[in-house]
C-alpha cells in the first residue's frame, strides 16, 4: 500500500459519524436492520460504491462491529424468506419502519439514480409496513430532498409533514447542517461541532436548555423564543435581517456575532428596525469574551427587567448602529474590559442615552 493510500486510509477513518438513532439498540435489532438495507442495495444485482460507502457509514453510525460490514455484504444478496419476515416484524415491533424506509430511499438515491428493481423494493416493503399512501410519498420526497440537498425544499416539507414526528426528521436535517422548527421541552439539548443553518420557529420552554458549542450557526429567517436558557460558546453565529431571538436567561460566551449577508449592508442609511437580541425577566445575563460587529438593527442588545445582574466582560462591539439597550432593570449592569468603537450609539437606558 502507497503511502497515499494509507493516508487516504487513515482520512476515511477518521471522518466524524454522526450516531444513528438506532446505536443504543441491542446488536441484533441493528444487525437485522443492516441486512434489511444491504438486502435493498442487492435488488438489482449489483452493489454500487456509492452504496457500499453508505453502508459502511451506516455500520460505523450505528456503533457496529468493523467486521459487520463484510458480514452484511455476504448475507444480503441470500437472504431468505424467514429473514425477510424476521424484518417486517423487528421494523413493527420497534417502530423503526419510517427510519427502514428513509435509510433505504438515501441509499437507493445516493447515485441519483434509483432503477426499476429498487422502485419496486420501495413500494412491496411500505405495503408490507403498512405505511399510508401520503407518508410514503413524503419520505420518498423528503429523501430525495435530502440527497440532492436542496435546503428550500426542507424547509418546505418541514411545514406539512404528513403526520411524521418531525423529531423524527431533524437528525437526518441536522447531518445536512439545516436545523428547522425545533421544540426543547424538558431536556438539556447539547449541539456540539456542527456547522448549521437554522430556519422557522424554534421554542425552548421553560426550565430547558438548548447548548450551541463550538458551532457555525446561520440564522436565516429564524425566530427563537426561549423561557428556559440559551447558551452559545465556542461558536460563529450570524443572523440574517428576518432573524429575531426573543431570549430569558443566557450565557453567551468566547463567541463571534455577525449579521448575515443581507443585514450588513454597505449603505450607511440601510437600517433594520428592532433588535437581533431580547433578553427579558432573567435573573442574572453573562456576556463574556464575545464580539458583535456590524449589525444595523436598532440594538444589537435588548435588556428588559434583569433582576439580579447583567455582565457583559472581556466584549466588543464594533461598527454597529446600536449597541445595548438597557430599560426597567433592577439588577446590577457592569461592564469589565470591553471596548466600543466605531458604533452609532452604545448604550441606551430608558430614556437616557
Amino acid at each position: 500500500m502507497s503511502i497515499l493510500d494509507k493516508m487516504k486510509k487513515v482520512k476515511k477513518e477518521m471522518v466524524d459519524v454522526p450516531e444513528h438513532h438506532l446505536a443504543g439498540m441491542e446488536f441484533d435489532v441493528k444487525f437485522i436492520y443492516l441486512v434489511g438495507l444491504t438486502m435493498a442495495m442487492w435488488v438489482d444485482e449489483q452493489i454500487k460504491d456509492l452504496e457500499k460507502q453508505q453502508l459502511e457509514y451506516q455500520v460505523k453510525a450505528m456503533l457496529m462491529p468493523e467486521t459487520t460490514f463484510e458480514k452484511l455484504l455476504e448475507l444480503g444478496r441470500d437472504i431468505n424468506e424467514e429473514q425477510v419476515k424476521q424484518l417486517v416484524n423487528t421494523l413493527k415491533d420497534y417502530n423503526l419502519e419510517y427510519s427502514f424506509i428513509m435509510d433505504t430511499a438515501i441509499m437507493m438515491n445516493s447515485d441519483n439514480e434509483c432503477q426499476a428493481e429498487e422502485r419496486e423494493f420501495q413500494q412491496i416493503i411500505v405495503e408490507m409496513l403498512g405505511i399510508p399512501k401520503a407518508q410514503q410519498d413524503f419520505l420518498f420526497t423528503f429523501a430525495s430532498a435530502l440527497g440532492q440537498n436542496n435546503i428550500d425544499k426542507l424547509f418546505e416539507l418541514m411545514g406539512n409533514t404528513c403526520g411524521i414526528d418531525k423529531e423524527f426528521l431533524n437528525p437526518y436535517l441536522q447531518n445536512i447542517g439545516l436545523m428547522v422548527n425545533v421544540l426543547v421541552s424538558n431536556e438539556i439539548k447539547v449541539i456540539k461541532g456542527k456547522t448549521l443553518e437554522l430556519r422557522g420557529d424554534f421554542i425552548v420552554e421553560k426550565g430547558a436548555n438548548l447548548v450551541f458549542d463550538t458551532c457555525q450557526l446561520r440564522f436565516v429567517g429564524c425566530n427563537l423564543t426561549s423561557g428556559g436558557k440559551l447558551e452559545i460558546k465556542n461558536c460563529m453565529v450570524s443572523l440574517d435581517a428576518n432573524s429575531q431571538l426573543q431570549l430569558k436567561d443566557i450565557d453567551f460566551s468566547n463567541s463571534s456575532f455577525n449579521p448575515a449577508e443581507n443585514a450588513a449592508s454597505e449603505d450607511n442609511d440601510y437600517q433594520i428596525t428592532g433588535v437581533a437580541f431580547n433578553i427579558s425577566e432573567a435573573e442574572t445575563v453573562t456576556i463574556s469574551n464575545c464580539n458583535f460587529h456590524g449589525f444595523k438593527h436598532e440594538h444589537v442588545i435588548a435588556f428588559t427587567n434583569i433582576k439580579k445582574k447583567i455582565l457583559i466582560d472581556k466584549s466588543s462591539f464594533i461598527k454597529n448602529r446600536g449597541c445595548v439597550n438597557v430599560f426597567g432593570t433592577s439588577g446590577a449592569f457592569e461592564i469589565s474590559t470591553s471596548i466600543f468603537e466605531d458604533n452609532e450609539q452604545a448604550l441606551f437606558f430608558g430614556d437616557r442615552t
